[in-house]
């Protein structure tokens, strides 16, 4: 969601319509022990990008992981207790599949993120740049809509809503569920899907 508002900062040509969901603006606005413990570290990060030229992807699955320790425990002992081949069941092995199926992070871009972003807070602090170009929300003029899970612990709300106060024509969703539940949950077709739909009907229209 960030990237795609920085693209639509300094390539507004390009796009007619922004849809950012669970995208964090003020990253300070997090628990603040959690980006102290990213803090410290980033310069394992960067002796490790020396070697790896990416960040690898079981890497940032055990920072997601830390958000919230306890919870690969609590959600695996529920699968155990499933019956096997039932559609609960298979819905889980899918999900935690698409999890999982990520992709290493470039080098630059990790550290732009993890220390530029959640350390640093450079977008909330409104001294962002790409190529030399300060991203502020404030100058977008396209429409956009803003989606917001109240359950999200990954993007805590209060750090996503200054975006939708910020982007000038701005349209805020705000939905009953988590980060992951908001787009692959029970009540995603009619939560997420039906409105971001019927939004991107009318813009484009």
């Amino acid at each position: 969601g960030l990237l795609a508002l920085g693209l639509a900062a300094i390539r507004p040509e390009q796009i007619s319509a922004l849809v950012l969901m669970a995208t964090p603006w003020d990253f300070h606005a997090m628990e603040a022990g959690k980006t102290r413990m990213l803090g410290a570290m980033i310069p394992a990060i960067e002796n490790m990008l020396k070697t790896t030229q990416t960040l690898p992807v079981d890497v940032l699955q055990a920072m997601f992981a830390s958000l919230d320790p306890q919870q690969n425990a609590v959600k695996f002992r529920a699968f155990a207790a499933l019956s096997k081949g039932t559609a609960r069941a298979r819905l889980f092995v899918a999900l935690e599949d698409w999890l999982n199926d990520g992709v290493p992070l470039a080098g630059p871009t990790a550290m732009e993120c993890l220390n530029g972003w959640y350390v640093k807070n450079d977008p909330g602090c409104g001294v962002w740049k790409i190529s030399g170009k300060t991203i502020r929300p404030e100058q977008i003029k396209i429409p956009s809509l803003v989606i917001v899970p109240l359950d999200d612990r990954i993007v805590p709300p209060r750090t996503a809503l200054p975006l939708a106060d910020k982007l000038p024509h701005c349209q805020c969703l705000k939905i009953k569920a988590g980060h992951i539940g908001m787009v692959a949950g029970s009540r995603a077709r009619g939560s997420l899907y039906a409105p971001l739909a019927k939004w991107l009907d009318k813009t484009l229209a």
